[in-house]
């Protein structure tokens, strides 16, 4: 009876996605954004999670890097954008909580 399965279900799919990125390689680097929280590993990839959505600021290394947004409520669904030579001015889809990932 105490069981909460959406909540369960949402924290599975961070798991999961999170087993598709070499995330044991990036740091907690707040001081590279503007907007949200990040980890990065710097020139090679970077994970931004902005909770209402937005624009962000990245301090990129050696661009250009590929941009996806990730809906951070389903992970399945997948907005690639413009790659970007600065990581300046990316803007989230909508207002809800994606991820920025950035990758070489």
């Amino acid at each position: 009876s105490q069981r909460r399965q959406r909540e369960h279900d949402i924290i599975r799919r961070v798991w999961d996605f999170m087993e598709t990125i070499p995330y044991h390689h990036m740091k907690p680097r707040q001081d590279l954004v503007d907007a949200g929280f990040c980890l990065a590993d710097p020139a090679r990839r970077y994970l931004v999670y902005l909770p209402e959505g937005g624009a962000v600021n990245v301090k990129v290394e050696h661009g250009p890097f590929r941009v996806e947004w990730i809906n951070a409520r389903d992970t399945a669904e997948r907005k690639p954008a413009p790659e970007t030579r600065d990581g300046q001015g990316l803007k989230a889809p909508d207002g809800g909580d994606w991820l920025l990932y950035l990758t070489r």
